[in-house]
């Protein structure tokens, strides 16, 4: 009887542990999968669309390299960041190879090119008679390889008189109409070049004068005395774009990639309006009620 009794014990201790053995390794089992899932489900958003996203800083990255025909390995401080530009999503891209200096914008969804643009850094000044300068470079925005402008040989700079004369007669100024003056001699993107900045009215006016030919390579006039005008109704993209060429004495035919923003600039609304003829850049801010022209720049792009 007492045999009996320990064997039906012995059946049910070994019946316990079984039980017990198969639950533990259940638990073990069931542990597992809730993280495994939770990565799984990570990785993956609901609701993503591939064709919507953006081609990522190493696809830029390797953009920009193969258009300035350089190796990973050639380049250094390369930085890349996403951005919106002028209602579109863009990687700005910098970095160094060797001497130079390269800026990149690329489109975030294609990959394209949209500007480029590289400087000297270590430039040699053109100092003698057969001295040309052509160490120093600077790039287009089609592909970084046109060289600056070179200074005649032998040739000296126009002098100061001579850039604030140049700058006068474009703005279609005299002397005595302005104030303020100034103008410096500087090295800017591989060539010498006069700044000339001075006031007439209420609006202040930039200049970029070649120092050796007095070419006016880029100007800007901005309005700093003018009053918000609120309230009425806004004139629209096309009463913009209208005020800005005929300003510029332009017609739409002769323009090409024609941008418009309605924007918000120092408590007014405010057109931006930025275009191309030839090998010159518009930029325009107009008053959104007015018309009136705050500012514009025009600046001439180098072409090969």
């Amino acid at each position: 009887m007492k045999k009996k009794a320990i064997m039906v014990m012995s059946l049910l201790a070994l019946f316990c542990l079984a039980v017990l053995s198969g639950c533990a390794s259940g638990g073990a089992e069931g542990g597992a999968l809730p993280p495994e899932t939770a990565a799984d489900g990570g990785s993956t958003p609901a609701g993503t669309k591939k064709a919507a996203q953006v081609i990522g800083i190493d696809a830029a990255g390797a953009a920009v390299l193969k258009h300035a025909g350089l190796a990973a390995s050639q380049v250094s401080r390369m930085e890349v960041e996403l951005d919106h530009e002028n209602g579109r999503k863009i990687y700005e891209v910098e970095f160094r190879s060797g001497d130079r200096e390269y800026e990149y914008e690329i489109d975030a969804f294609t990959g394209a090119v949209l500007s480029s643009e590289y400087e000297i850094k270590k430039e040699v000044v053109a100092t003698g008679k057969g001295s040309t300068g052509g160490s120093s470079a600077s790039g287009s925005s089609t592909g970084g390889s046109s060289p600056a402008a070179k200074a005649p040989s032998g040739s000296s700079v126009i002098g100061k008189d001579a850039a604030r004369a140049a700058a006068l007669k474009h703005a279609g100024l005299s002397a005595s109409q302005v104030s303020q003056v100034e103008v410096e001699l500087d090295y800017e993107k591989g060539r010498k070049i006069y700044e000339v900045e001075f006031y007439s009215g209420g609006a202040e006016y930039d200049y970029e004068i070649d120092a050796y030919t007095g070419a006016v390579l880029s100007y800007e006039y901005e309005v700093k005395k003018a009053a918000p005008v609120e309230g009425g109704t806004l004139i629209g993209g096309d009463a913009a774009v209208a005020a800005a060429l005929k300003h510029a004495r332009l017609a739409r035919s002769a323009v090409t990639r024609l941008e418009v923003e309605l924007d918000y600039e120092d408590g007014r609304r405010i057109y931006e309006v930025e275009f191309y003829s030839g090998n010159k850049e518009y930029e325009y801010e107009i008053d959104a009620y007015s018309g009136t022209i705050l500012s514009f720049e025009v600046e001439t792009r180098k072409t090969n």
